[in-house]
């Protein structure tokens, strides 16, 4: 008996150190779960993208929310820029939007370049080209124009959207613009005939 006591200590002992490891590894998953709860206290990742010169903005600010939380987006374009749609996770050319974070989600905005016409009209004899030569234009490009006139004709000066006489001329793209080109005929000088007595 006095060999078998020792044993017996040995094996109340592991019971002991087996019941202890069972316990706090059922509190682990009880925790697990409900860590993984909506609610708790686990949050949900929101990643915003752009494509293109804008911001993408939230509100509430950050990129960690509750579950379930509702959360506004708004895309705000640059100047010469504008909003097109939202995509990802989220389908929508509405903005601002909202979204409902019941998970992790990625959302991305999309802005485009706004597409500028410059109008060109003439008044008289004459013509007009400009440097680069395009349909449209983004915010920003310099284009140069030049007036030429026909013969017989001069260019006297630019109206509408952009005056001055100076020719050719520079001008910023910022908006839509028209350019009149005026052209003015030429004096005919008076021709003088030799008066011839008999």
């Amino acid at each position: 008996m006095y060999f078998i006591r020792p044993c017996f200590r040995y094996w109340i002992l592991y019971l002991v150190v087996a019941c202890s490891l069972l316990f706090f590894a059922g509190k682990d998953k009880v925790a697990a779960n409900n860590l993984s709860l909506p609610g708790k206290t686990i949050p949900v990742i929101l990643a915003l993208q752009k494509s293109g010169e804008g911001v993408v903005d939230s509100d509430p600010k950050g990129s960690l929310f509750a579950v379930g939380e509702v959360v506004t987006i708004t895309a705000t374009a640059q100047t010469g820029w504008h909003f097109i749609a939202w995509s990802r996770d989220l389908e929508s050319t509405e903005n601002p939007v909202q979204i409902v974070m019941d998970r992790d989600k990625t959302v991305k905005a999309t802005f485009a370049q706004i597409d500028y016409q410059i109008n060109l009209v003439v008044t008289g004899g004459g013509a007009v080209s400009t440097t680069p030569e395009q349909m449209t234009y983004a915010y920003g490009d310099r284009i140069t124009i030049y007036g030429r006139p026909q013969v017989g004709w001069r260019f006297v000066r630019w109206e509408g959207d952009y005056t001055g006489s100076a020719n050719p001329v520079t001008i910023t793209v910022n908006n839509d613009k028209t350019i009149t080109a005026v052209f003015v005929k030429q004096p005919v000088p008076p021709i003088y005939l030799p008066l011839v007595m008999n």
